[in-house]
């Protein structure tokens, strides 16, 4: 999510934050696809998240949920990404990505 705050203050934030939550490092790629998996980093049961400036974000990412033989019943598009606890990182999206992994 990126938003900002109200300004005017002398200490006033940068004009644009972005709320972040954090990932594990990336495994080696799995050798049938070549794609690194990654889980959600937890603290105590809950997410690990951030707020960020906008302009300390390099790149977004494209990440594909990691499911056995057949896929929940109840994850849909509009809830996955909240359901789903480890993803792999999707480096075929886009050739810059590609190429940098």
């Amino acid at each position: 999510m990126v938003f900002s705050l109200p300004g005017g203050e002398a200490h006033a934030p940068p004009e644009r934050l972005a709320y972040v939550e954090w990932f594990s490092e990336f495994t080696s790629p799995e050798s049938n696809h070549g794609m690194h998996k990654l889980k959600r980093s937890m603290q105590d049961g809950a997410r690990v998240a951030s707020i960020v400036p906008v302009s300390s974000i390099r790149r977004s990412v494209h990440l594909f949920p990691k499911f056995d033989r057949v896929v929940p019943a109840d994850w849909n598009s509009d809830n996955v990404l909240e359901k789903c606890s480890t993803f792999y990182l999707n480096p075929f999206v886009d050739r810059n990505m590609y190429f940098i992994l």
